[in-house]
């Protein structure tokens, strides 16, 4: 897996071979690559949220959201075939497709491996519930290209009955029940099934997240954005203040009145204020030179 950047006309190019995209080893090579020469002259590719542990020691993070920004795209490699999108959920700030066609007649078939959920939940197996897999085939029942009653039932027959309870397994397969003609009423019972499940899923779509960033301005973006889509995506969770400089800042670029830093805390559902976090942090704004408005990336070094 390789990257060749382009800052003037905002293209990421995977090179030849690369049929797995990892979107935290891609961002992570971006901004090493912003670092060499001049490289840094060229507008911003991507902002992230997410990411932050809830609960290191049960697996739990909340889910890693990295937009492309100022028109920057991906390109896969020229050849056919099927590229996987792991380990983080690819989004534009303006909700277009991150990907542009190959220069050549290629067919690429790209393949998102994490579904879109407001926090990663890793799950060690064993206990009633619903498993990763089988909650992600069971949502995928209700996809949009299936239309056909006989398709559906085929995925159905797919989902494991392992780790689900008694009760749960035979709500699923009543869904085949002979009085069950219509999507609705299919559509209706996977929902009845889903909500049983031991492990808590917030229903975010892709579509969802596109609703509320259309609303942002995006040209160019602010760190004003990237609050207001943290605070819509997790209204109930998480806190996020920002600071601004009441002095220039010369390793960061950070001119007075400039955003300087901005601090977050998470909590629990069921705690009614914010005085016992379960995690916080402070994220660093970052300038190409004195005078910008907007900060090249936001990290957690001072």
């Amino acid at each position: 897996m390789g990257y060749l950047f382009d800052g003037a006309n905002k293209i990421l190019s995977l090179t030849a071979g690369t049929v797995s995209l990892d979107v935290r080893d891609m961002y992570s090579n971006w901004k090493s690559w912003v670092e060499i020469g001049d490289n840094s002259k060229y507008l911003q590719a991507f902002s992230v949220v997410g990411g932050d542990p809830v609960d290191e020691a049960n697996g739990i993070y909340v889910s890693s959201y990295f937009f492309l920004e100022n028109g920057w795209k991906v390109k896969p490699q020229e050849a056919n075939h099927k590229l996987r999108v792991l380990n983080g959920i690819l989004l534009t700030i303006d909700g277009s497709d991150p990907f542009v066609q190959t220069s050549g007649t290629y067919n690429v078939l790209v393949q998102y491996s994490q579904p879109v959920k407001a926090e990663t939940v890793n799950i060690g197996g064993g206990g009633g519930g619903l498993t990763t897999h089988e909650h992600d085939e069971l949502f995928s029942i209700r996809g949009a290209s299936d239309r056909d009653i006989t398709q559906v039932y085929n995925k159905i027959d797919t989902i494991s009955g392992v780790g689900m309870t008694t009760e749960e397994h035979n709500e699923l397969f009543a869904i085949r029940g002979p009085d069950n003609d219509t999507l609705k009423v299919i559509s209706d019972q996977i929902d009845n099934t889903a909500s049983q499940s031991s492990v808590n899923y917030v229903s975010t779509t892709v579509s969802g997240i596109k609703i509320k960033t259309d609303a942002l301005p995006s040209d160019p973006p602010s760190t004003a954005d990237i609050i207001t889509i943290m605070e819509q995506l997790y209204p109930q969770n998480i806190a996020v203040e920002e600071f601004r400089a009441a002095s220039q800042n010369l390793i960061r670029k950070v001119d007075i009145d400039r955003v300087d830093r901005i601090t977050y805390k998470i909590k629990l559902d069921t705690d009614t204020d914010w005085d016992s976090p379960i995690a916080s942090g402070t994220l660093y704004a970052w300038y190409r030179v004195l005078g910008d408005t907007v900060p090249r990336y936001m990290g957690e070094n001072a």
